[in-house]
């Protein structure tokens, strides 16, 4: 098998805000998470803002999200201060 230089593969801010409203990028997406687990890369999304985008993310397959929905950058010295975080699960599927 070959080796490649990476092990995460990050999903831009553009395909995150795009999810929801474009079949197109639906299509992006998945592919490109099949492609990252064929290769057993780390999937991760960047700039989920909304709760719908965390779960339309999550649900397409990405084990990592990050975006401004969980919270804005701050100084390092202030995460100390940190109480919360937002978990977010996958809408439950019923068949």
């Amino acid at each position: 098998m070959r080796e490649y230089a990476f092990d995460k593969v990050k999903l831009d801010r553009s395909l995150t805000q795009a999810i929801s409203k474009n079949i197109a990028t639906q299509q992006v997406v998945q592919g490109t998470i099949l492609i990252a687990r064929g290769l057993s890369a780390d999937i991760i999304a960047e700039g989920v803002e909304t709760e719908e985008e965390a779960q339309l993310m999550r649900l397409a397959g990405c084990q990592q999200l990050q975006g401004y929905y969980f919270g804005k950058p701050g100084a390092a010295d202030s995460l100390g201060n940190l109480v919360t975080k937002k978990d977010v699960e996958p809408p439950r599927i019923s068949a």
